[in-house]
């Protein structure tokens, strides 16, 4: 049975509607390292992540109802941190922009279609992004990159502080530390230029990049 992913039309979108089909027929898509490859697509960073916060969107949103919020984001944020420390000890700083921008576009899907209440305040994006953005002020051409990568995701840089901010004083404590223990230094150093040479470049993220196992 033929599906339009295998003409290559270009959409990352086809990539979700290939799986999508192969998981309701009851296959899997198996990683078998040793076969050739036949067709490699590279996909647009800000697209790539796009779709996987729609993607994942719903799952969380779950979670967020059964556990709590807190519950709920704090194995995101884990994940994402320890990705980041295996993207320094390979030599790939790309990796760890790719799980900041994952972490933000994540969030962001959240707090816009299912905004959660917390102690009597609702999560808004612009708390998340108020406080983002005085996490990365130190790294003004990181910071930049984020909010132009979000904004080509159609996300509006809009920071707002509010009574829910200190909630996520606390839930990004994790990514402070590491900002004081230089990983946000060396991002900025090692992966902005990278990035946006690509960028400049034309050039699509390797999805297989941004997959973790």
């Amino acid at each position: 049975r033929r599906h339009r992913a295998l003409d290559a039309t270009g959409s990352a979108r086809d990539e979700y509607g290939f799986c999508s089909l192969l998981a309701e027929l009851g296959l899997r898509l198996v990683a078998a390292g040793s076969l050739p490859v036949h067709d490699m697509r590279r996909v647009e960073r800000c697209e790539h992540f796009r779709l996987e916060a729609e993607r994942f969107e719903p799952l969380v949103a779950r979670q967020v109802e059964s556990a709590g919020f807190a519950d709920a984001v704090m194995p995101v944020i884990d994940g994402a941190i320890n990705v980041m420390r295996l993207g320094l000890e390979r030599g790939r700083p790309e990796f760890v922009y790719y799980e900041l921008l994952r972490f933000a576009a994540l969030m962001l899907a959240l707090l816009d279609k299912h905004p959660p209440r917390v102690g009597g305040a609702t999560m808004r994006p612009g708390a998340l992004l108020a406080r983002l953005g005085e996490l990365l002020e130190p790294y003004p051409a990181l910071a930049g990159l984020l909010r132009d990568d979000l904004q080509r995701m159609g996300r509006s840089w809009e920071p707002l502080d509010g009574p829910e901010s200190g909630i996520w004083d606390a839930l990004l404590e994790p990514f402070a530390a590491q900002a004081r223990n230089g990983l946000l230094r060396r991002l900025a150093a090692e992966a902005v230029p990278l990035l946006r040479a690509e960028d400049l470049a034309g050039q699509g993220t390797d999805s297989r990049l941004a997959l973790r196992s």
